[in-house]
């Protein structure tokens, strides 16, 4: 067996070995977005071959994050796939010891991913340390339907009746609002803010914890040249100073997501996040979306803050998600807070990218 970091030649036919196992149409264009990165050096992406036929693949995608003391480089696990026929042969670990390497020498802090097949994750040294959980707003029977068991039985009777009044009611959430929230002011980004640096510092340093560092070049990459789904960036203004920003994107299928925010805290924290989130969910609902979906994950104060605010549109939680898969730098400090995943704060921007 071969065991080796993937070569130019090997991406057309590991793109296939994806589609085959996934039944996915994914292009090569898309495999570039998602592991060509910065184009130079060894790509965090390793193939395993039997008789020259590819039976495994696992990457990393490196994210820096930022937390209270600075930058900090972590990767998500993505491409996890073997061949059935290799189960029990050690291929997972064979791959992963190459990959440990490449964090080695790349100074990368933590690994880190979501996916129902965990266990061999933790065989190899990761923590499950929580589950993730959504946030749903219905438009329509459909919707309801589809998610009904995860409602429970109240909510599952009236959810679109909730969700609908929710979003009727968007000026009377407007009204309640103080008066500056009037001086509010949704605009359409059209390129990156060159914000995005100091707005995640600003949020990291107001609310705690770690997140993503959302620069002007991660934000072109995550949103402007996404060639699974483009989503859509509003940032919230007041006298011309950006408050804080949120993405939306719809699927094929019609159902909206609400893919990220990023919200200091400050005065205005509050209005805008509500002017954001109900603007969203307007534009997606006046597009045609079925639903709109977001994530609600752990303890973190604005993951509860936004919970809380979607909550008063008319969100419904909705316990259907994935295992978190966590493992950090043996030398690593245990009380940063990247250590803690309550002190994470996670979006639908740490997904592999196919819902915007």
């Amino acid at each position: 067996m071969e065991i080796n970091f993937i070569k130019d030649d090997e991406i057309s036919a590991c793109n296939e070995f994806h589609n085959q196992a996934y039944g996915a149409r994914r292009t090569e264009k898309q495999w570039r977005w998602l592991f060509d990165q910065s184009g130079e050096g060894v790509r965090p992406f390793v193939v395993a071959k039997d008789g020259g036929r590819i039976v495994g693949t696992q990457a990393l995608i490196p994210i820096t994050m930022v937390g209270p003391d600075g930058d900090i480089y972590t990767a998500k696990s993505e491409e996890t796939l073997i061949d059935p026929s290799m189960r029990g042969r050690g291929v997972f670990q064979k791959m992963y010891d190459l990959l440990f390497k490449y964090t080695s020498e790349h100074g990368i802090k933590a690994i880190w991913g979501f996916t129902p097949a965990y266990k061999p994750f933790m065989s190899v040294g990761f923590n499950v340390p929580g589950s993730t959980a959504q946030l749903l707003l219905p438009f329509s029977s459909q919707a309801v339907s589809a998610y009904g068991d995860h409602l429970g039985g109240g909510v599952r009777r009236i959810g679109l009746t909730v969700a609908t009044g929710s979003i009727a009611a968007y000026s009377a959430v407007r009204l309640a609002l103080s008066r500056r929230t009037d001086a509010l002011q949704l605009k359409v980004l059209d390129a990156a803010p060159l914000e995005g640096d100091s707005l995640c510092r600003a949020f990291v340093a107001s609310w705690g914890g770690v997140t993503i560092l959302r620069d002007a070049k991660y934000l072109e990459w995550r949103y402007f040249r996404n060639p699974f789904v483009r989503a859509t960036l509003i940032g919230a203004y007041r006298e011309n100073q950006l408050l804080g920003w949120m993405a939306y994107a719809m699927d094929e299928n019609s159902v909206g997501y609400i893919v990220d925010a990023i919200v200091p805290k400050h005065e205005y924290a509050l209005d805008a996040l509500t002017a954001l989130m109900a603007g969203s969910a307007r534009a997606l609902r006046a597009a045609g979306a079925v639903a709109v979906r977001s994530w609600s994950v752990n303890a973190h104060p604005f993951d509860l803050l936004f919970a809380a605010t979607a909550k008063k549109l008319g969100f419904i939680s909705v316990k259907r998600g994935e295992p978190i898969v966590l493992l950090f730098d043996a030398d690593l400090d245990a009380s940063q807070p990247l250590c803690d995943w309550s002190a994470w704060y996670v979006t639908r921007a740490y997904t592999q990218g196919t819902s915007g």
